[in-house]
């Protein structure tokens, strides 16, 4: 009986949340962390305590290690030397060659990007400046951590003072965005696109008339969308304007069979 009456309190909590997932669940501790700062008590001194082990004190001596002038060097020298070599590297075709395409027995390919290694050194790089510096931000916070840079604006800026005043602009950055956002359905029709662009794959094609059409699949999409095409003849050009779009591929393809086909050449995979 009471589950009954809690469930639907946390679910609408539940899908706020998601609504707001363009802030971000750590934005929110960042947010909470700077009000405990700028109005809790100054005698605060919350102590995490795990058996014998004091977590509050470990998560300190991990924030100066981390963030120190030293490791920073170290962190950023390493990820821009990685992406230089990923650059290199895939520039040849040796490295495609050991690391060829795989099908796995679920329908799906498994492929090899260096776009996508080098996006996840991004990533990396974003979670140590501030997804994880703010978790020991917010600890920090709660030991009553007696210097911030908000309270104590200085010209001499710290590597420390630098971190805060960089995630203070991508927090408001967010909250900006988040507020003046608004989500509509997306009109594909009568829109240009490149056809040969890596996200799309090409099903097939035929020329009617003087105009070739052609039958894409759109790969990031989710759900996946299929596309009818029409190429707009320009000279060294890829550009397609859409006819008809739908997530049903029998759909699509009907409409792409019905074209009255002078010159077909397409080969649907």
């Amino acid at each position: 009986m009471i589950d009954k009456f809690i469930d639907p309190i946390f679910s609408d909590w539940k899908e706020y949340l998601k609504k707001q997932n363009s802030i971000h669940f750590i934005n929110f501790i960042f947010i909470l962390g700077l009000l405990v700062l700028w109005f809790g008590p100054s005698d605060r001194n919350i102590s995490i305590k795990l058996a014998d082990f004091n977590i509050t004190k470990m998560v300190g001596n991990l924030q100066i290690m981390l963030y120190s002038l030293h490791f920073f060097q170290w962190e950023v020298g390493l990820s821009i030397l990685s992406v230089l070599i990923i650059m290199f590297l895939w520039d040849k075709t040796l490295i495609q060659k050991l690391l060829p395409e795989s099908e796995l027995i679920n329908g799906k390919t498994v492929g090899y990007s260096g776009q996508t290694a080098i996006n996840k050194i991004i990533l990396i790089n974003y979670w140590y400046f501030h997804n994880i510096w703010i978790v020991l931000f917010f600890i920090d916070v709660l030991h009553n951590s007696n210097y911030h840079p908000i309270k104590n604006i200085e010209l001499d800026f710290s590597l420390y003072d630098l971190i805060f005043w960089v995630n203070v602009i991508i927090l408001l950055l967010t909250l900006i965005k988040a507020l003046f956002s608004v989500e509509n359905d997306t009109y594909f029709y009568g829109r240009i696109i490149n056809y040969r662009e890596s996200i799309y794959v090409e099903l097939s094609h035929k020329k009617v008339s003087n105009s070739t059409y052609f039958l894409l699949k759109n790969t990031i999409m989710k759900p996946n969308l299929f596309y009818l095409v029409k190429e707009i003849h320009k000279p060294f050009s890829y550009e397609a304007e859409i006819v008809n779009y739908s997530p049903n591929l029998d759909e699509i393809q009907y409409q792409f069979e019905m074209l009255n086909s002078t010159n077909e050449q397409g080969s649907t995979t």
